[in-house]
């Protein structure tokens, strides 16, 4: 890109950013009535519900005219319960707003109805029934049109928010990162149309961290929620979800549960929150992407009016590597690994991943390359999924106004070091991830940005660029929007990025694995404790618990496998007290969690991707 592109380009960002909200009548926004003390599940979908004490008369300060969506939920195996919403009005007045019975439904229902005029002072939710005591009443949402000065600064009308991440789906693998074998002809074209950030990493090669991290903008060691702990964000948790809840915005997720479930506190912000399908015992959990991405399509196609918020998450590129025994995915198969005729020609399991990095098995160099190409095949398959999502923003006449964040999580190493998975090494294999942002009007199209960017800015990017407040304070997080407006710009580039990991197997490396069976070494915790700084052009990684500090030379060595730290004494002195910054900082800041309890569905989720026995 030219210069004068660069200054182009700039220059107009800096004036979107800056465009006032209009007092335009058809400008709406979703308000909470009621307050909320916790989420409950009813079949697979979590909502936040409304204290018991006050469902008798719950302050309702909207007017007429608003619609108004009661949530409810009988959870009885048998009984019918009849749910009524009363208006209540000065003098004691009241009337009955709406009213539903319903049996044991599997998930939660809504009523929907227009407040009257004159709108009631107060609403009463009550209950009649043989076991009125399995009812739940979620939290009621109110569209209204929003007075002008409650809106945040954003071009009318107001953009909605679809974040979607691929689960360990590596940047490598995108054509747009270099990869030459057509896997993501969507995710590429996606690219083209809006930013793509080069260097993008992880701050924990694992699911559930990482995930902590989009939503809270806090560093794993801040936030506390790594492999192994049995603990939940805390209700008061600031997120990224609820930050677009208190600007108005409908939330709702679309996800496969396990390491995002709502049992982790994933769905705190959110009005409502899939936790994705079922998986029966000792049965393999394949990812459903396209039964996901089918939902969220679902819910785009009936969505109630208002901005919206959405995530969706997918483990569909995760071990096991089960790709469609279709046609197509097979003819991918034959030109990726050609005759292969092995335990592996049509799925992966988690087990044969641990079993190798306990060296319990060796793998042969063509049984890791089929093994590759069944993930490369889960890659072709995600990214068609994907494109069904942009096809029905597309027909709903969505795209221009939605900004459309893509990324993942994770990726997954094939022994390049020697280990397979994630959740190993601290190596770019495992931590380097896609990040694109399309916005027509608001996101260059076409950008590339080189500087190093954290998985935990996305937050405070995708706030700024709305004009919103800034999500999280008093984070390591930072807004990417003047990278957006120069990329070269020499203060946004110059920012290290760190990642951890720590309570893993990958701490395990070099011990006897002779008296430990495969799940024993899975869950045990030894105490890695290891810290990665990524620059421009360097990576360190060094790890408390072994003293061993590696240096790497990104541009003449990607793959990070030539060790340079005995020749570079200096380099490495300056890194190390940078990441002991970076420890003192976690150390300092006051890490909370709340005690949870893992449901019989979401234990076995985690046992099918290969987390627990």
């Amino acid at each position: 890109m030219s210069y004068e592109n660069l200054q182009l380009n700039a220059a107009l960002l800096a004036i979107m950013l800056t465009v006032s909200a209009c007092s335009s009548p058809d400008k709406l926004r979703t308000y909470r009535v009621g307050t909320a003390t916790g989420s409950e599940l009813a079949g697979r979908e979590s909502r936040p519900v409304l204290d018991q004490k006050e469902l008798a008369a719950i302050n309702l300060d909207v007017e007429a005219g608003c619609r108004l969506r009661v949530p409810l939920a009988n959870r009885g195996k048998a009984a019918t319960i009849t749910f009524s919403v009363f208006g209540l009005y000065p003098g004691d007045k009241e009337t009955r707003l709406a009213e539903l019975e319903t049996g044991p439904t599997w998930g939660w229902r809504e009523l929907e109805f227009t407040l009257p005029r004159p709108a009631p002072e107060k609403l009463s939710l009550r209950l009649s029934g043989d076991n009125a005591s399995q009812a739940l009443w979620g939290q009621p949402l109110a569209t209204c049109p929003a007075p002008t000065d409650t809106l945040f600064d954003a071009t009318t009308p107001a953009t909605n928010v679809i974040l979607v991440s691929l689960d360990t789906l590596r940047a490598d693998r995108l054509g747009v990162y270099g990869n030459r074998r057509n896997l993501t002809p969507n995710l590429d074209r996606l690219a083209r149309q809006g930013a793509l950030f080069e260097q993008v990493w992880a701050p924990f090669p694992n699911t559930l961290a990482a995930h902590a991290s989009l939503f809270t903008g806090l560093t794993p060691g801040q936030h506390g929620l790594l492999p192994g702990v049995d603990a939940r964000m805390p209700r008061d948790t600031r997120t990224l979800a609820g930050a677009f809840s208190e600007q108005g915005y409908r939330t709702v997720a679309f996800t496969e549960n396990a390491f995002v479930s709502s049992a982790y506190g994933f769905d705190l912000g959110f009005d409502r929150y899939h936790n994705g399908p079922e998986v029966s015992e000792n049965e393999l959990f394949p990812g459903t992407g396209s039964v996901t991405f089918g939902k969220a399509a679902a819910w785009l196609k009936q969505r109630p009016p208002g901005p919206f918020f959405m995530f969706v998450h997918t483990y569909e590129v995760h071990a096991p590597y089960t790709p469609a025994r279709d046609e197509r995915t097979q003819l991918l198969l034959y030109r990726l690994s050609p005759g292969y005729e092995g335990a592996f020609e049509f799925t992966y399991h988690p087990l044969s991943e641990i079993a190798h990095n306990s060296d319990q098995i060796l793998l042969s160099p063509i049984e890791l390359a089929r093994i590759e190409s069944l993930y490369d095949a889960e890659t072709w398959t995600v990214d068609r999924q994907l494109g069904s999502l942009l096809d029905t923003l597309n027909d709903l006449g969505l795209a221009d106004s939605t900004l459309l964040v893509v990324t993942s999580d994770h990726g997954d190493e094939f022994s390049e070091h020697g280990y397979m998975g994630h959740g190993e090494t601290l190596h770019t294999q495992a931590l380097q991830v896609p990040l694109i942002f399309r916005l027509p009007g608001r996101v260059p199209a076409g950008l590339r940005v080189s500087a190093p960017v954290g998985l935990g800015d996305v937050g405070p990017t995708v706030a700024s660029l709305l004009g919103m407040p800034p999500p999280f304070a008093n984070t390591p997080a930072r807004d990417l929007t003047p990278l957006l407006a120069n990329p070269l710009d020499p203060v946004a580039a110059d920012q290290p990025v760190f990642s951890e990991l720590s309570s893993s197997m990958g701490a395990c490396q070099g011990l006897d694995s002779a008296d430990f069976d495969i799940w024993a070494m899975a869950n045990m915790d030894c105490s890695y404790d290891g810290v990665a700084l990524r620059d421009e052009r360097y990576t360190y990684i060094e790890s408390a618990a072994t003293g061993a500090r590696q240096l790497f030379d990104r541009r003449a060595d990607p793959g990070e496998l030539r060790d340079i730290a005995a020749s570079q004494a200096e380099l490495v002195a300056a890194y190390h007290e940078a990441v002991n910054g970076y420890r003192k900082r976690n150390e300092e800041h006051e890490t909370h969690t709340a005690p949870t309890n893992i449901d019989p569905i979401t234990h076995e989720k985690l046992r099918a991707l290969g987390y627990i026995q």
